[in-house]
């Protein structure tokens, strides 16, 4: 279940200011680096992370933190309800990291999630408005 600022992971819910998107020539070059995923795949360029402090309300207290993004862009979609553009919420647990220098294909400075690998993509991505 998705709430508009934040979401309900689990016992907690997560208050976060808005997420800073990346430029247009930088996911023109995420989606020029995927090849061809296989069916079930996503593809999802990360939200820039943003040093930002916030709180999180657990069973047991009100507790500060620094929260890292957990929204991005879909740059590639072989799974039928999402489409490259759309905007989604991920469970930061979930999903295979891509990043620079480990996978040289992707642009320095960003991070792409590819999910549908350990588990269904309904099951880690949320449609957001």
């Amino acid at each position: 279940m998705a709430l508009k600022g934040g979401g309900i992971r689990d016992n907690f819910i997560e208050i976060k200011a808005s997420a800073v998107q990346h430029d247009a020539e930088t996911v023109q070059k995420c989606i020029d680096a995927i090849e061809d995923l296989t069916p079930g795949k996503v593809a999802v360029l990360c939200d820039k992370h943003v040093e930002q402090i916030g709180q999180i309300f657990v069973a047991y207290g009100v507790f500060e933190g620094s929260m890292d993004s957990d929204t991005g862009t879909v740059i590639h979609s072989r799974y039928k309800h999402l489409k490259q553009g759309d905007r989604v919420g991920f469970l930061p647990m979930h999903g295979i990291r891509c990043s620079y220098p480990a996978m040289s294909w992707v642009p320095e400075g960003v991070e792409i999630r590819i999910y549908g690998m350990a588990c269904p993509v309904n099951e880690s991505l949320c449609l957001l408005d």
